[in-house]
């Protein structure tokens, strides 16, 4: 057999089976030059039981695994993932983020001198939120020293690799992107009503900055009381929502609770925009989800969702997460313009077309073919 038609032999290991990469490590499987393995540490985390994994088409391995915490960190530790590897003795070994499962992945892959590549979307401020001590600090920069190349989220992705010195065409920026195909099939249609209902689709956590969203909605309410916020998801801050709900009695303030993921689209489609108020994050699917349903959105600012999903004016607006103010002035500028929802939600609609899971899974299986 040619060099050229040689299957290569690649390992993707990450941390769970996520419904939406299923569709993209089966194009991959499906490519006639590459034999996947899926080295997962879980099928699903425990905080991702609404989501449904339907069956799947490529050879997956699920970890056995010890947890430990290191300074009120929990690691999740892979017993046997060195084993799964010399079984299958792949050629290039890709791993998501910077865990012990990459650490050990990176030894193996040394050892055996086969290219490693760290498929991360880590950014300068979720880097700065996160990484709390010098283990982890210094593990990370070994991590990103010895890796062969980079499969990055996106272009703050990428700014936050380059700010290692590391050469800029080791870096691939491949976008995050989610199974459209579930929000591309339920229909939006839009009736412009004074009752409108925004969305938020997410965990209620300080990182997700809900508190100030509903602070920012309840001044909005005061204004336009028949708009309404619902809150599509679970979370520690629950209960203080509910109470913050009745204080004020926000009558149109919905804390809808966690839903299976298949349900939704439907949510999505009887909403008229999305909110996303991440104090920070590492580009989060429910914005293409939401464009997908045809909706216009705001997001973050410091969400990790580049200018060429979100466009200033033409789908959806940014703003500061940090500004209560500025979160109610964006679902205000949102509103005063409902009269180019339909326009925006089109715009949202291509724009998550042309960044489909088939251009992703080829500019991950060129990024792999490059590697040898």
């Amino acid at each position: 057999m040619s060099s050229e038609s040689k299957k290569i032999k690649l390992a993707i290991i990450t941390n769970m089976l996520a419904p939406y990469r299923i569709p993209l490590f089966e194009i991959i499987n499906a490519h006639p030059r590459i034999e996947l393995l899926v080295i997962v540490m879980d099928l699903l985390s425990e905080d991702r039981q609404a989501w449904r994994i339907n069956e799947f088409k490529f050879p997956c391995l699920v970890m056995k695994k010890k947890t430990i915490s290191f300074q009120g960190v929990r690691y999740d530790l892979p017993m046997n993932l060195i084993k799964f590897l010399k079984t299958f003795r792949p050629d290039v070994i890709v791993s998501g983020g910077y865990s012990f499962s990459s650490i050990i992945a990176i030894l193996y892959a040394r050892i055996s001198k086969v290219p490693f590549y760290i498929w991360s979307g880590e950014t300068l401020l979720s880097y700065k939120m996160n990484v709390n001590n010098i283990a982890q600090q210094s593990l990370r920069k070994l991590l990103i020293q010895y890796s062969s190349g980079f499969i990055a989220y996106g272009p703050d992705a990428k700014q936050y690799l380059l700010s290692f010195s590391i050469e800029e065409r080791k870096v691939h920026v491949i976008n995050n992107i989610c199974d459209s195909e579930p929000f591309f099939d339920v229909k939006k249609e839009w009736k412009l009503q004074d009752i409108s209902t925004i969305l938020y689709v997410g965990a209620l956590t300080n990182r997700k900055n809900v508190f100030r969203l509903v602070h920012a909605y309840q001044k909005l309410h005061d204004v336009y009381p028949l708009v309404r916020l619902k809150l599509v998801g679970d979370g520690p801050l629950c209960s203080e929502l509910e109470d913050f709900r009745r204080k004020y009695n926000l009558s149109n303030l919905c804390i809808q609770g966690e839903v299976p993921s298949t349900e939704i689209p439907k949510i999505m489609s009887e909403s008229d925009f999305l909110i996303l108020p991440s104090i920070w994050d590492r580009w989060p699917h429910v914005i293409l989800e939401a464009m997908a349903s045809g909706l216009p959105v705001l997001c973050s600012n410091t969400a990790g969702i580049p200018s060429y999903i979100v466009r200033d004016g033409e789908n959806g607006y940014f703003f500061n997460p940090n500004s209560v103010e500025d979160i109610r002035d964006s679902m205000e500028k949102m509103i005063r313009n409902r009269d180019h929802w339909p326009q925006m939600g089109h715009k949202s609609l291509r724009i998550a077309k042309e960044y489909s899971i088939e251009r992703t899974a080829n500019l991950f299986i060129d990024a792999i073919l490059a590697a040898l």
